[in-house]
């Protein structure tokens, strides 16, 4: 077992050493590339979008259920935030945003603690532990009010102030079709009632309705309306009531753009009837 563990930390010595020698100047990125370095040190003049994929809470205020959270970090140690305006009940987007203080510091490799007051809300303490699964991306866990509200889902890094003309996000959906891959599924339904694989054709209209076509097994035709809002360089969420012959329910969908027209999609269908994700492309429909 010593002999075990003398060679593992002189593995590690060696491969310092020799990410130390990529570079005669020893560029840190460079050695951050070598020893798979994906947390950032810091994320002053970054902004973070929280993908939330689960909530589980006995808040008794209104709170963030679905969508996505946007965080803009300062190099003062400050942050301000907007919610999409998917809160348990219905309040004004200007109480969707608030502000605090945080202290971020990373705990490995790939991992990261963020340790914040929302000063808005009573000056309540949050953690936010993070978990790199590239640079710029990965999953993410709070514990707000020590217990009151647990989150989580996945995150997405930008830089802050970016210029719009290196965004992927479109600011509008109209005269767009939106193919819809669907990859993934959750729910406590039972199989066969829901589409658990297939693709959904969605056509957007400039009066703010949509056509649904669905192919493939337990997909269904149907109409809707819609609200589109780009929150940041590159996501976006969408709100729609879908109408069909079989059910009338909400969704909140989250666009992760990679390219200017390709991304990765999350929906929260019916309040958390059934959770969706897949791929997506976007192209003109005129």
């Amino acid at each position: 077992m010593k002999i075990l563990l003398k060679l593992r930390l002189l593995a590690s010595i060696v491969c310092i050493v020799g990410c130390s020698a990529t570079s005669a100047h020893n560029d840190l990125n460079e050695i951050k590339d070598c020893l798979g370095l994906d947390a950032p040190a810091n994320l002053a003049g970054v902004d973070i979008v929280f993908q939330i994929e689960k909530s589980v809470t006995n808040f008794s205020g209104d709170y963030p259920y679905k969508g996505a959270v946007v965080k803009h970090y300062k190099k003062d140690g400050k942050f301000t935030a907007q919610g999409t305006g998917t809160l348990k009940g219905i309040v004004p987007d200007n109480q969707m945003a608030f502000n605090g203080t945080y202290k971020y510091q990373r705990t490995g490799l790939n991992t990261a603690v963020e340790k914040s007051v929302n000063t808005t809300v009573n000056n309540t303490a949050f953690i936010i532990k993070y978990a790199f699964e590239t640079p710029t991306s990965g999953k993410w866990e709070e514990d707000f009010g020590n217990g009151q509200l647990k989150l989580s889902g996945s995150f997405t890094l930008e830089p802050s102030n970016l210029a719009s003309e290196k965004h992927l996000a479109p600011s509008a959906k109209a005269d767009t079709n939106v193919a819809l891959i669907i990859k993934s599924t959750k729910s406590d339904l039972p199989a066969g009632v829901y589409p658990m694989a297939g693709l959904v054709l969605q056509t957007y209209a400039q009066d703010g309705t949509l056509v649904f076509k669905g192919f493939g097994p337990g997909t269904v035709n149907s109409t809707g309306t819609y609200k589109y809002t780009k929150i940041s360089a590159n996501i976006a969420v969408e709100e729609v009531t879908q109408v069909s012959e079989l059910f009338t329910f909400p969704y909140t969908m989250v666009y992760t753009f990679e390219t200017a027209s390709s991304g990765k999609w999350f929906q929260n269908f019916g309040d958390g009837l059934i959770l969706f994700s897949g791929t997506f492309d976007v192209f003109p429909n005129k």
